[in-house]
């Protein structure tokens, strides 16, 4: 990402909007950005932040991902933009793992502190309390593989 508009390389409220103005609003998820990526101290996301968000949204809803590059100019070139990757058993048996985009989930007991497990990988305070969630969460941010830097989806 260039410069934004004032040159914090973060993209504020006002910029993110700008971003998708040719669309009918924000990608779905991308509503509360500093609940599922990384922002900086304003919460405002960070060129790291969209580029993992971006990656999580492709991951959970391509087809969601390509209406959006369509909405932003890409055109009936979308299906380009995207990159199938071979199943994972193939990928094993070369040693091979091309894929830029890892997904775990986590699971556990009621209060166990998988919430806090999703917080601390976009780097947010741990909640004191408890705090029961109800609807399915997912954040993104970058690891390191092998030496290679990847987007780890967690939900």
């Amino acid at each position: 990402m260039a410069r934004t508009q004032d040159g914090d390389f973060a993209l504020s409220p006002t910029e993110l909007d700008a971003l998708f103005d040719t669309a009918p609003g924000l990608p779905p998820g991308w509503e509360k950005l500093e609940d599922t990526t990384v922002t900086n101290d304003e919460g405002w996301v960070t060129l790291q932040g969209f580029l993992a968000q971006w990656s999580m949204s492709t991951a959970l809803d391509c087809r969601t991902t390509q209406a959006y590059l369509a909405y932003l100019g890409m055109g009936e070139e979308t299906a380009h933009a995207l990159t199938n990757t071979r199943r994972r058993k193939e990928e094993r048996k070369l040693n091979r793992n091309q894929r830029t985009v890892l997904l775990c989930y986590v699971v556990g007991a009621v209060g166990c502190g998988k919430t806090s497990i999703l917080r601390r990988h976009i780097r947010r305070p741990i909640d004191e309390e408890h705090v029961h969630t109800t609807n399915p969460y997912s954040v993104v941010n970058t690891v390191e593989v092998d030496g290679i830097e990847k987007y780890l989806v967690v939900r």
